[in-house]
């Protein structure tokens, strides 16, 4: 800040035809810009930290979609081993009833 205003009196004294109030005003200026320029910084900073939350977040749903794909599949796996127990079980009674009808 104080080399902004040492810019400003060196630019000032090399114009003689500045006034006292066209000074205050371009002194006003460049403190407006200043603060201007720091908050544009800290938007900028805000929207750069939002980018990087939003690509993590972006992640960690590709994850989850992933895991929920997993979980699907191996509930359909458990689903078709289970009815393919339940055959193998009637055909295993159905089998033990013919050879017991036959040793009999």
């Amino acid at each position: 800040m104080l080399l902004l205003f040492l810019r400003l009196f060196i630019y000032a004294i090399s114009l003689f035809n500045f006034t006292e109030e066209t000074f205050s005003l371009e002194i006003i200026l460049c403190v407006q810009r200043e603060l201007l320029n720091q908050k544009l910084d800290h938007k900028r900073q805000k929207v750069s930290d939002h980018s990087t939350q939003l690509q993590d977040l972006k992640a960690e749903l590709n994850e989850l979609r992933s895991a929920k794909l997993k979980i699907e599949t191996d509930l359909q796996q458990r689903t078709r081993l289970e009815q393919t127990k339940e055959e193998l079980g009637r055909t295993n009674e159905t089998l033990e009833v013919e050879i017991r009808v036959s040793s009999d």
